[in-house]
């Protein structure tokens, strides 16, 4: 009797067991890893997650991958897989989602009815427990975030191994993942919307996005073409990730031609100039449509590595190979900015009659611009061309700017103030100086001082040229030139005591300066101290200044 008394409990547990396990549980348990992450240190931790998807993409908690560099998921049968790119994450949330290197994963789907205050969910259990059965909650409160996304609060506390594991409704649907709440014995059980992780991206700005950069792993890119592309441009080509952001880009659009230029430029910045290379090699066989673009970015690549003196670069990249390319891209689709490249190539192989035919060519294009007028000019200058015809294109260039000019074009204004001193036109070029040092007066240096102050002198603005040679000696006061140089304007000023003062400081920064010796002895006969003068005179003269010699003989 007892014997049947026990058979009959066995058998009313077994039917107990059955009727609390879902008939879908067999089948959602397979979505199921076991996420174990590694951080630098080699410290290891261990937690849960879910397939979302047949192409490898789960979810697991943020607490969990922050800080790894390697993680690795093993399914309930054993599988094993490895995340490869990390595809968004919320650390204020703490969800984050990756995409593994498995293929066909089971996964559920998701919820597609909301859930409401009373519903019944099923919280399934660790991954690595084989015999477990789901545990079955209730929803006491609905919390909604973000406009669209909600949390469901449970009935019951739980274990806080189980954060992480995916919570399904009684249609065997994913809700969403399960985070746990407070310490110690009452660890309050929510379970964060699925739709909330689903919707976690990689944008283009989120190069920087702090919660991202805390997962060591390469970020996925955008799915959408154009935020791919500015994600690409943002992030710098020096990155450790962005050869493998360059590769997805290109496995993603392989018909977009920024990838294999973005991926080139990486390699170049790596001095693996063959590779880049390959890249474009590769690039004009896949037929993007835009050979122009792949042929262009090739000659700026040649050029710039001839232009560096590059010891790295292959024996074919010549300037006359990049000239090649760029004839190319403007064969294949013309354009100013490929012509320009044409003009700089022959520019740097000295073929300034070609240079000037292509960047006079600009001048009636969209890049109509003070560089390439100034690049005329230079070649002009380079043919010999009379001065007039320099001055005139310079001329053009500062033309294309207008008041208040900006920093922009202050370099025209020197580069055309050169001019006019070469043609004799000296109070011409002093406004050009006048007008750079308006543009940058925060910024000019004790040089452009000097410079000026020169040509002062030579338009015999003695007040003006006294101010800029002090200005100079204010910004770089051990300079003993620039010493000198205002005890001679004193002199001329008859600013004798200055002079002196000027020339005694000017000695003691250089004591085999010759310069100030002979201004303080003229400056001192001019004072009417003769034998003082003398002295001076006969220290400028034993250091060789042959005017010092030629007073004293007087």
């Amino acid at each position: 009797m007892k014997r049947i008394l026990t058979l009959s409990f066995l058998l009313s547990t077994s039917l107990y067991m059955v009727a609390q396990t879902p008939k879908w549980y067999k089948k959602a348990r397979k979505a199921q890893v076991a996420v174990i992450a590694y951080d630098a240190k080699g410290e290891i931790h261990q937690g849960q997650g879910f397939y979302t998807n047949a192409d490898g993409l789960f979810v697991s908690s943020y607490d969990l991958v922050k800080g790894a560099n390697k993680v690795t998921l093993i399914t309930t049968d054993n599988k094993t897989a490895t995340a490869q790119r990390l595809a968004g994450a919320n650390c204020l949330y703490n969800v984050a989602k990756l995409q593994s290197d498995a293929t066909k994963t089971p996964y559920n789907p998701s919820a597609t009815a909301p859930v409401m205050k009373g519903d019944v969910l099923y919280v399934m259990p660790l991954s690595t427990q084989k015999d477990a059965t789901p545990k079955r909650d209730t929803v006491v409160g609905v919390e909604q975030f973000e406009g669209t996304y909600a949390y469901y609060r449970l009935t019951d506390t739980t274990d806080e191994r189980l954060e992480g594991c995916p919570v399904m409704n009684e249609e065997g649907q994913t809700v969403g993942i399960l985070q746990i709440s407070g310490q110690g014995d009452k660890r309050a059980a929510y379970v964060l919307s699925l739709n909330y992780a689903e919707a976690l991206a990689v944008r283009a700005l989120d190069y920087n996005n702090a919660d991202l950069r805390a997962i060591h792993l390469p970020m996925a890119l955008p799915a959408d073409e154009s935020q791919a592309s500015s994600f690409l441009y943002l992030v710098s080509t020096q990155h450790p990730d962005y050869l493998t952001h360059a590769a997805d880009f290109i496995n993603r659009f392989p018909q977009s031609p920024v990838g294999y230029i973005q991926q080139a430029e990486a390699q170049i910045a790596r001095c693996d100039y063959e590779a880049a290379t390959q890249t474009y090699s590769q690039a004009l066989k896949a037929k993007t449509g835009k050979d122009d673009e792949l042929h262009y970015a090739l000659s700026k690549a040649i050029y710039g590595a001839c232009i560096n003196k590059v010891d790295a670069r292959p024996e074919s990249w010549t300037l006359d190979k990049a000239l090649e390319e760029a004839r190319a891209a403007n064969s294949a689709n013309p354009s100013p900015i490929y012509t320009s490249m044409e003009g700089f190539c022959h520019y740097a192989m000295e073929h300034y009659a070609e240079a000037l035919t292509a960047f006079s060519s600009l001048s009636t294009t969209n890049l109509r611009s003070a560089e390439y007028f100034n690049y005329c000019a230079e070649c002009k200058k380079k043919l010999d061309a009379p001065r007039e015809e320099i001055l005139a294109l310079q001329d053009s260039a500062i033309a294309t700017f207008t008041r208040p000019y900006t920093q922009e074009a202050a370099p025209y204004f020197i580069l055309r103030a050169q001019t006019l001193i070469a043609m004799d036109r000296h109070r011409d070029a002093v406004k050009d100086y006048n007008e750079y040092g308006h543009i940058m007066s925060r910024s000019l240096t004790d040089h452009f001082y000097y410079q000026r102050y020169q040509l002062q002198l030579k338009c015999r603005y003695y007040e003006a040229a006294l101010s800029d040679i002090r200005q100079a000696r204010l910004l770089k006061a051990d300079n003993p030139l620039y010493h000198a140089e205002e005890a001679a304007v004193c002199y001329r000023c008859g600013l004798f005591d200055e002079a002196i003062i000027a020339c005694r400081e000017a000695i003691r920064l250089d004591p085999e300066f010759a310069d100030p010796y002979r201004l303080y002895g003229m400056s001192l006969k001019q004072q009417g101290k003769n034998k003082e003068a003398k002295t001076q005179l006969q220290k400028a003269a034993d250091l060789g200044d042959e005017v010092a010699k030629k007073l004293l003989s007087e």
